[in-house]
């Protein structure tokens, strides 16, 4: 007999205020851990007796939204900035309102089976996706069986730039809320929650217009931003490295919490399932394991599951408390593990996050002194396993890296690479390969070139920017290289004769009327900087400066 409901929570919120202690409220602020649906709920409504939620001003717009009739919503932001609250905050503000929400948890077998189920409900009915871009199947067979559910999805600001073509071609055109920057009234509530728990570090003295003056202004309004300069605080730091200490020696404990940390960085979903898969350690499916004091001041479950935690804060807990060599040879243990099972798709999404390299440069700390030894043994690690020998994104993530290192005759090498196996890929489509290759083209021309080769050099990459096979429509990458239009532009402009200046500065006319069509489309303009930035360089260039 069918049982729901296992890929989704169906979200019902009490009646009954629940009791939180100052500690519980602050655990659930700090590390991000959302509690039961019924403490996100209250917290909303009852900031002062549960405080640890900001009322998002958009809430108010995304369920107006809804009552009015609109069926298709996205809700993204950056690393941090209060995606996932943002959504659990309006399934339960949803649910108190009469709707039936379903909260997607994660893939199971019995997923048609739900869907099927859900849909045969006429209530007015809300179905929740986070991390959509690694649920386009499953929201494939949510086409099948979908009437008149209203479907919001939310995912990364960057991963939405790239999948919004792929679910409006399934559903349609989408509603769309940018959740990057904090309204006044926002930060007025996040400074009162730094303050409350003290928070604030060397910026306590601060009057409160001062504070709100550092979240607006040195913080650009960002939540990520603002935390991430306060979560450094020493105090907060040694208290977490004393707690390390409690698990390092016991099997399993430390790799695992790794793991687990490292999945919040990079956006993947893991159970006790997986720890046990992964490490071959049975006792991390325990009780042992789930209630240790130690191990729930990092993370928090629910039966197998893991809840979602903060990925600020498991960021900064790898910065700050792993050591950089002892997390790679954990990445290294758990890649060659999970290459084994490869065939799951599940696992392939796992991979393929776990090699992107901007993904690397959020788990390891920059900062320290390894840093670049030990990617490069990570990547030289994993480059033979069956999984990335042969895969085209591998070896443009390793191109990345060589780029960083301004090493262009080995990113040459593997940008090639990366060409040869996509040809062999039916429909592969390599516009983010084409457009890292153009930055590396532009990059080593103005670094390595000279006067007779730097038009040849633009137009190969121009033409690679500007390919029209390419949905224009979805993505900011060709826009962000343009960028190094500028420094090309400066050491070699006056240098071309005429014929060559008027086809580069064409070429940047081109160039700036599609930045200003993308502007002018993108509910992404205010945070895509790096689109600005080469807007002002388009019209800079054209203007003879």
């Amino acid at each position: 007999m069918f049982q729901p409901f296992l890929c989704f929570d169906k979200i019902e919120i009490s009646k009954v205020i629940p009791s939180i202690t100052d500690k519980e409220a602050f655990d659930l602020f700090l590390k991000g851990n959302t509690g039961s649906w019924d403490k996100i709920y209250y917290s909303l409504s009852s900031p002062t007796s549960v405080p640890f939620c900001i009322y998002r001003t958009k809430l108010e717009k995304v369920l107006n939204d809804i009552k009015d009739g609109e069926r298709n919503i996205i809700v993204h932001s950056s690393l941090g900035n209060g995606k996932t609250m943002f959504l659990m905050s309006l399934a339960t503000l949803l649910s108190r309102s009469g709707f039936n929400v379903y909260y997607f948890r994660r893939y199971r077998t019995t997923l048609a089976r739900e869907l099927e189920k859900i849909c045969e409900n006429t209530s007015p009915t809300v179905i929740i996706f986070d991390r959509y871009s690694d649920c386009i199947p499953h929201l494939e067979v949510l086409k099948t069986f979908r009437t008149d559910q209203v479907l919001v999805l939310a995912d990364r600001s960057a991963m939405n730039d790239i999948c919004y073509g792929k679910i409006n071609g399934l559903f349609g055109e989408f509603a769309s809320e940018d959740l990057n920057k904090l309204d006044g009234n926002e930060i007025a509530q996040l400074c009162e929650l730094l303050t409350r728990y003290g928070l604030w570090g060397d910026k306590s003295g601060l009057r409160d217009d001062q504070k709100r003056e550092f979240v607006s202004h040195e913080c650009r309004s960002s939540m990520a931003k603002t935390i991430l300069q306060l979560l450094h605080s020493p105090n907060i730091i040694n208290e977490y490295k004393r707690l390390i200490e409690d698990i390092r020696n016991k099997r399993g404990y430390y790799d695992a919490l790794i793991y687990i940390l490292i999945s919040q960085v990079a956006g993947f979903s893991v159970d006790t399932d997986d720890l046990v898969n992964i490490f071959d350690a049975t006792q991390l499916n325990s009780p042992t394991f789930r209630n240790n004091a130690s191990v729930r001041e990092f993370i928090d479950f629910d039966g197998n599951q893991i809840k979602e935690t903060s990925s600020l804060f498991a960021r900064v807990l790898l910065e700050e408390i792993f050591n950089t060599d002892v997390i790679v040879d954990v990445m290294i243990g758990i890649y060659k593990r999970l290459n084994e099972q490869r065939t799951r798709p599940e696992v392939r999404s796992v991979l393929r996050k776990m090699m992107t390299y901007s993904n690397m440069q959020h788990i390891l700390n920059k900062n320290d002194s390894n840093y670049k030894a030990t990617l490069l043994h990570y990547y030289d690690s994993i480059h033979t396993l069956s999984f990335c020998a042969e895969n085209p994104h591998f070896w443009m993530q390793y191109a990345i890296l060589k780029l960083s290192e301004y090493d262009y005759v080995t990113a040459q090498i593997y940008f090639d690479n990366a060409y040869s196996f996509a040809k062999k890929q039916k429909d592969f489509d390599t516009y983010q390969i084409d457009n890292h290759y153009a930055r590396h083209i532009l990059e080593n021309e103005v670094a390595n070139g000279s006067q007779a080769s730097c038009m040849k050099a633009f137009e190969e990459a121009h033409n690679a920017l500007m390919n029209p096979k390419h949905k224009v429509d979805s993505y900011y990458y060709p826009y962000r290289v343009a960028q190094k239009y500028y420094p090309f532009y400066e050491r070699f402009f006056k240098g071309m004769n005429k014929n060559e200046q008027s086809v580069f500065l064409t070429s940047c006319e081109s160039m700036l009327k599609r930045i200003e069509w993308y502007l002018s489309t993108t509910s992404t303009q205010e945070g895509r900087m790096d689109v600005l930035r080469a807007k002002d360089y388009m019209e800079r260039i054209l203007a003879g400066l």
